[in-house]
């Protein structure tokens, strides 16, 4: 073993193509926090801006809350083929 804790150059390359060691070498745990919520920051962003999700305020610790319109609920019920009940 060596004390190796890494799988090596080609490990690292997946894992960074994967996202993943990008956000292990964030120096603060907001960065990396930051780092690992931003691509679903993007998705809410595309949902609010279709008219698919709402903000529904903020918790105490600062995080936003997301809430789906009707019209979002409805086109998720369609994605995963699941009645939509108003």
């Amino acid at each position: 073993m060596g004390g190796r804790t890494c799988g090596g150059p080609r490990q690292h390359t997946v894992l960074r193509a994967a996202g993943l060691a990008a956000r292990a070498d964030k120096p603060t745990p907001w960065k990396r926090k930051q780092a690992r919520t931003a691509p679903h920051l993007g998705a809410l962003s595309d949902l609010r801006k279709h008219g698919s999700a709402e903000n529904g305020g903020q918790v105490p610790g600062g995080d936003t809350l997301r809430n789906p319109t009707p019209m979002g609920l409805k086109a998720a019920s369609y994605e995963l083929g699941r009645p939509y009940w108003n």
